[in-house]
């Protein structure tokens, strides 16, 4: 798949099948069983669109169509997508769902579709990614502390010592 494509994957679901509610409550034996279900829509979706093997990176996106107009958090669909990624990881549809294939993941939006409730997985290919050179590398913190209330005006420059955080490399 080129840069910029995309594939949408429609799952036949009213409701997700993992909350982060639910699963905070719920018994790891629910929790797996609406997993092992996900994987099974997800793979059902895979074979339905055709979709073969996608390298990375990609962005993949869970877009809800509710069945109704009550208020929900975005933030709620997160084991969905977890479910769902390892799902498309299982299928191999993606080699991996590390960070250096999937570069970007987002829950939501949540769109009221009382005739069609359904969910939409959106892949798409981004263009590579690229490296890192070994270099002093800036890092903007505020000036007065990380909870800084005066504004964008009091952030300054420092400069990332090599090696201590992991992606700074000093000449």
């Amino acid at each position: 798949m080129a840069s910029g494509m995309s594939v949408v994957l429609t799952l036949p679901l009213r409701q997700p099948l993992l909350t982060q509610n639910a699963q905070r409550r719920a018994h790891w034996t629910t929790v797996r069983a609406a997993k092992r279900d996900t994987e099974i829509v997800v793979g059902e979706a895979v074979k339905a669109a055709g979709v073969g093997p996608i390298e990375g990176p990609v962005t993949v996106q869970l877009i809800w169509f509710a069945p109704d107009a009550r208020n929900r958090d975005t933030d709620g669909l997160a084991p969905m997508m977890k479910a769902v990624l390892d799902a498309l990881v299982k299928k191999g549809v993606l080699p991996d769902d590390n960070a250096k294939v999937v570069t970007e993941t987002i829950c939501g939006p949540i769109v009221v579709s009382r005739d069609n409730p359904r969910f939409e997985v959106h892949i798409r290919r981004v263009a590579q990614r690229r490296s890192l050179r070994p270099g002093w590398w800036r890092l903007l913190v505020p000036r007065a502390g990380w909870f800084s209330t005066r504004g964008e005006d009091d952030l300054q420059e420092l400069p990332c010592f090599g090696g201590v955080l992991g992606v700074c490399h000093g000449t």
